[in-house]
């Protein structure tokens, strides 16, 4: 009778113990699903969030463009220079404020994704 040359396939070299290979497959693949997910999800959010822009960006464009049509332009701050500038810092202070806002929420959004992550990829035993 011919002899195999074949291995038997080890569970675990770590544990040893049955269904480890499994659920690490499995732990993986899930793993691969939610990073593409979230990948996905976060250039949806990023397309829409750069649409809101433009659109801005193309009304103002038009605001400015009837005004130039009509034969003047619209000046909502007066013809004071010094009331147009304190006007454009305040807004940079605005945005600076809701960049920061932002930025401390998306801090908080990652530490929340990666805890809930963690809980669901450890094994029942292990948490």
């Amino acid at each position: 009778m011919p002899q195999s040359n074949a291995q038997p396939r080890s569970r675990n070299n770590a544990t040893d113990e049955p269904g480890t290979e499994d659920t690490a497959t499995a732990t993986a693949t899930m793993t691969d699903t939610v990073r593409e997910a979230t990948a996905e999800s976060y250039r949806q959010i990023q397309d829409s969030v750069l649409r809101v822009v433009r659109s801005g960006e193309d009304a103002t464009l038009a605001m400015f463009g009837s005004g130039k049509e009509a034969g003047r332009l619209p000046l909502p701050f007066g013809p004071d220079p010094a009331a147009a500038r304190a006007a454009v810092r305040g807004s940079y202070d605005l945005f600076e404020q809701l960049l920061a806002g932002q930025r401390q929420f998306v801090d908080r959004l990652i530490a929340e994704q990666r805890r809930f992550l963690e809980a669901l990829l450890t094994p029942p035993g292990d948490r």
